[in-house]
């Protein structure tokens, strides 16, 4: 949904240039996604893999992509006026999933989502 406008923003902007980073505005750590998941899906959030079975997988990928993350916001299209629709994950899922109000807004994932940037 916001990859499409992104996409479409870009297209009918001739003063972007480059790169144009088509990620999140607010990127979360994988164990916040999989609860968030887990929240909007109702059920328990079990995404878990041993590094040592990713590292088996897909090698040094698996740090750089994986294991390490990426920090990569869309500065370059929200200075350029785009706006999200979906600013938080809870956001997205929930319209992924056809879900008009999803239990990813409790108290509960607000917690998680503090938790994780207290770290």
């Amino acid at each position: 949904d916001d990859l499409i406008r992104l996409i479409a923003h870009i297209i009918a902007t001739p003063q972007l240039s480059g790169a144009v980073n088509g990620t999140a505005p607010a990127p979360v750590q994988n164990e916040a996604f999989a609860r968030a998941l887990g929240c909007v899906l109702h059920r328990p959030a079990r995404l878990r893999m041993p590094a040592s079975v990713l590292h088996r997988l897909a090698g040094e990928l698996a740090d750089d992509l994986l294991l390490r993350g990426q920090r990569v916001l869309p500065d370059k299209a929200q200075a350029s006026g785009f706006r999200f629709k979906h600013e938080t994950l809870s956001s997205a899922l929930s319209a992924m999933l056809g879900q008009t109000s999803a239990k990813a807004n409790s108290a509960e994932f607000s917690h998680a989502l503090e938790m994780q940037r207290a770290r």
